[in-house]
């Protein structure tokens, strides 16, 4: 079975965020725990007939924390460091309405 959404590019501005989050790599020959959807097509525009497993994460031993967790790839856009990266965005957006609401009061 294809399994893909893997790996994402990351683009040379926003490489330094990505630098100490390891890839997602496979072993020959090891069993892995994978979580994903199965689909004809996915979402980056793979496509089989047969089916596809479209990748969200797997379980590992995280190098950072040492214990074993899910795993997403680096740029994914439901990566932690992503997700947290967006919270921040719209904190921020909401703020400056908030501002705007304050001063056309």
């Amino acid at each position: 079975m294809m399994v893909v959404g893997y790996r994402f590019t990351i683009p040379d501005y926003d490489a330094k965020r990505w630098e100490k989050v390891p890839d997602v790599v496979f072993e020959k020959g090891k069993q892995y725990t994978f979580k994903g959807k199965f689909k004809r097509f996915s979402d980056q525009g793979f496509a089989d007939a047969r089916g596809l497993l479209d990748f969200t994460y797997y379980k590992a031993i995280d190098p950072t924390t040492g214990t074993e967790g899910w795993i997403a790839p680096k740029a994914a856009a439901w990566h932690p460091i992503e997700l947290l990266r967006v919270e921040e965005e719209q904190r921020k957006l909401v703020e400056k309405v908030n501002k705007g609401n304050k001063k056309g009061k």
